[in-house]
């Protein structure tokens, strides 16, 4: 497929590469540092220099590109040219769709955030679930179910149903993009949430109508070895290890306050460096600049338009927080929800006096 295709491979590789040169056009109107990540809440939680930001992303999907190609080298022979060409160009869109996020924010434009990443999603959504009918049985494009991997008929079903849920679904995400982001955002989960599965739901059933009608029903023999799953498994419980997991301890001493946070170095702060204290009903927002993030924990060194670079440890999501003032440096905190920063907050009181 590489050796017949090179010449696609060549164009798609260009046009992952081609915000790279947008990026150099736009080089004296981007600011130094630029968000490159946003949370779920619809604020930026990662920046990085202007350099980085405008050449890495395209670098690293390049890799992944023809990481992809070389996976599905052998199943893309049997593939019809459609489906081959989906498979060339998703990653091209992606490089396209992600840098324009990036450059559209740092050069200022008011845009709907969620038009701006959604709408794309939908779009990209609605074209796989069009081609989705054309794959034949293969190992790793698809809707790889043991049923419909065992059987044809399976197979060509269970992708004729998911195609037309997969453009159904990206039509609605479409939809979706345009509503307030708290509204989009839960959504467009829901949404993704039923048209993935609910296509390995129909294959399931797909094959027990077949099983109880007295048809012969083959059975899928897994290519890779027990030992390959169990690795899958291990490799899966500790990403969600990591993204769920994690708590941030206050230790009040004699003289200072002990912050330790799991995943990241503990600090310790003296009662008598802390110029101001303030309580915040809302959480403060900035982009991380150095540290870790995760669905439960914010470490590290944050930068926003209030207060410039300051250092955070909180809990991730909504809420309250505090601010103090350490030594003119800003420092921000928070324990698990309202009630519990309310009362860290009443006992710094108390020690500070």
């Amino acid at each position: 497929m590489i050796k017949k295709n090179w010449k696609q491979l060549l164009l798609t590789s260009a046009v992952i590469l081609l915000p790279v040169l947008a990026g150099l056009l736009l080089w004296d109107r981007l600011p130094a540092t630029m968000n490159i990540h946003w949370g779920a809440d619809g604020q930026p939680d990662g920046a990085a220099g202007k350099a980085f930001a405008v050449f890495a992303p395209s670098l690293c999907v390049l890799a992944v590109h023809w990481l992809c190609i070389i996976v599905t080298n052998k199943d893309m022979k049997s593939q019809p040219p459609k489906a081959m060409a989906l498979t060339l160009w998703i990653c091209p869109a992606l490089s396209l769709c992600m840098h324009s996020i990036m450059y559209t924010i740092a050069l200022g434009l008011e845009v709907n955030m969620g038009m701006l990443l959604f709408m794309p999603m939908g779009i990209l959504f609605a074209v796989m679930g069009n081609y989705m009918p054309k794959f034949r049985r293969n190992s790793t494009m698809g809707i790889k179910t043991t049923w419909a991997l065992a059987d044809d008929e399976n197979w060509n079903a269970t992708h004729r149903f998911g195609g037309r849920m997969w453009v159904a679904g990206g039509l609605l995400v479409c939809v979706l993009s345009c509503l307030p982001w708290d509204w989009a955002v839960v959504l467009t989960f829901i949404v993704i949430f039923v048209f993935a599965f609910a296509p390995m739901i129909y294959s399931w059933q797909f094959y027990r109508k077949k099983k109880a009608s007295g048809k012969e029903v083959p059975v899928y023999r897994s290519p890779y070895s027990k030992w390959t799953w169990v690795i899958i498994a291990v490799f899966l419980l500790f990403l969600a290890w990591v993204m769920f997991s994690g708590n941030i301890e206050y230790t009040f001493g004699e003289n200072s306050l002990t912050i330790d946070a799991d995943h990241w170095d503990a600090i310790s702060v003296s009662y008598e460096d802390i110029e101001a204290i303030e309580y915040r009903e809302d959480m403060v927002s900035g982009s991380r600049e150095w540290g870790y993030g995760s669905a439960r924990l914010l470490l590290g060194t944050f930068r926003n338009e209030e207060f410039g670079f300051y250092t955070r440890y909180t809990y991730g999501g909504k809420g309250s927080c505090i601010v103090l003032t350490v030594e003119d440096k800003v420092l921000v905190i928070s324990d698990q929800d309202s009630e519990g920063t309310k009362a860290l907050y009443d006992q710094l009181l108390e020690k500070i006096g």
